[in-house]
């Protein structure tokens, strides 16, 4: 009542102006309170017993740093990165050596050694043994992806077929899955690596574009570090040479398939192969590169 007396006869600038004066005294006794909760709060949580352990945890927490600090000083970078140099040169070699006999490696099997064991790893017979010995759960884990859905059984009859001696009809199997799946990437190229796998396509892909991607991508990697794509473009390559209608490799797709190979030949190892095909190619699912292709 007595604001508005003291504004009566007041031009109205002068009267909004003392309103808004009012407003900020509200505000800034607000705000006050705030603060002084605020500190009546820290002082509560920050007693001085709790300040000192604050303290003492700060200090263990900093000596812990200090003394990690120490310990990476005296690692030998340098040759950590020599060594890394030096086994990624030596795995691509032993890549491209077991490439020669249509064995391809997966990344999976990188976790089987170290940087400073894997020499002994770098063998035929190991890596066959380690195929053998994981093709189960390799199976099992072609099995649950979505995209193989249609071919899930097919897998695992091949499977069984392969426990049971039975390698010719085992590899038959693996030819529409391995087709299949290289037919639909290609496809999936030029859709940002969309697999269309509810609606696949029936057209025979080009193995043309198979030796162009494997080859472009191959030329462009170094044979002194990992590459993301090293051990897929060693499979689409090999793929592009069993799958050439005048193959004459032991693998080749046209001559098991029409009836003229010499099955006899067909053996264990063989299935390990082509299985291992199959498997070296599915990382690429999703994966797009940009290729200009005909």
């Amino acid at each position: 009542m007595k604001d508005e007396q003291n504004n009566s006869g007041l031009p109205d600038f002068i009267k909004e102006m003392n309103d808004r004066n009012r407003e900020l005294k509200s505000y800034a006794l607000k705000i006050n309170d705030v603060m002084r909760s605020l500190s009546h709060t820290i002082n509560s949580i920050f007693t001085e017993e709790r300040l000192k352990t604050f303290q003492l945890a700060s200090k263990s927490a900093e000596q812990h740093v200090a003394n990690a600090y120490k310990i990476l000083n005296t690692i030998d970078w340098k040759k950590i990165s020599e060594n890394l140099s030096e086994l990624s040169s030596d795995v691509i070699a032993f890549s491209k050596e077991m490439a020669e006999e249509n064995i391809y490696l997966h990344i999976d099997y990188l976790d089987e050694f170290s940087i400073n064991d894997y020499h002994p790893y770098l063998k035929r017979e190991v890596l066959l043994e380690w195929m053998d010995r994981n093709l189960e759960k390799n199976v099992e884990a072609l099995k649950e992806k979505e995209f193989l859905k249609r071919h899930h059984r097919i897998l695992e009859q091949t499977l069984v077929a392969y426990r049971n001696h039975n390698y010719e009809l085992a590899i038959i199997g693996l030819y529409p899955v391995i087709e299949f799946f290289v037919a639909n990437w290609i496809l999936s190229q030029d859709n940002q690596g969309v697999f269309n796998y509810e609606e696949p396509t029936k057209e025979a892909f080009s193995k043309k574009n198979i030796k162009e991607i494997a080859n472009k991508q191959l030329s462009s990697m170094k044979d002194d570090e990992f590459v993301k794509t090293f051990f897929e473009m060693k499979a689409l390559e090999g793929m592009h040479r069993i799958y050439q209608f005048t193959s004459v490799d032991p693998l080749s797709r046209n001559s098991v398939l029409h009836g003229s190979h010499d099955y006899s030949e067909l053996s264990e190892e063989d299935y390990l192969k082509l299985f291992y095909l199959l498997y070296a190619l599915i990382p690429l699912h999703g994966v797009v590169f940009n290729n200009d292709l005909d």
